[in-house]
């Protein structure tokens, strides 16, 4: 299987209509739905029982568990295991906690290695390569450096 971000670089110049149809969000658009469910599909089917990188408000390593993939969207659990970046707003600790997440096809979008849902903010890093990088610099660096480096590939 390619990598999301190879995936993501093979669609670039398939449709005409759209210069990389991963990255377009259109909820009255059906080819583009059908383009993203057909190509994202099978990474997101995978990932049952997967530490990934998740990021909303906050940065965490999670693992995802119930994945639902089906014509709809996706849904999973995701329970967070370590946090990289928690804003001082929050007044409690996200390590533990669960809580589940969805993106209908319309929303979810894929881009340089990472899923994200446009109308939920949330978005993963959910390829093995990322996780062990970003962890590397989590364990080695601390928490700020994992923090700036997790951002840096979600901004990308």
């Amino acid at each position: 299987m390619l990598t999301l971000k190879k995936l993501s670089e093979s669609y670039e110049n398939t449709h005409p209509q759209y210069t990389n149809p991963l990255r377009y969000y259109n909820f009255k658009d059906k080819e583009l739905t059908r383009i993203k469910k057909d190509a994202l599909r099978p990474y997101l089917e995978c990932l049952e029982g997967k530490i990934v990188i998740y990021k909303e408000r906050f940065i965490s390593f999670v693992v995802l568990s119930n994945v639902t993939v089906n014509d709809r969207g996706f849904e999973a659990v995701v329970r967070a295991l370590d946090t990289i970046y928690l804003p001082s707003y929050f007044q409690r600790d996200m390590e533990g906690r669960t809580w589940s997440v969805a993106g209908c096809w319309e929303g979810i979008g894929s881009s340089n290695g990472r899923v994200s849902c446009l109308y939920v903010n949330w978005a993963i890093l959910p390829e093995d390569h990322l996780v062990k990088y970003i962890e590397k610099i989590y364990l080695e660096e601390g928490k700020v450096a994992a923090a700036k480096a997790a951002i840096n590939i979600f901004n990308r």
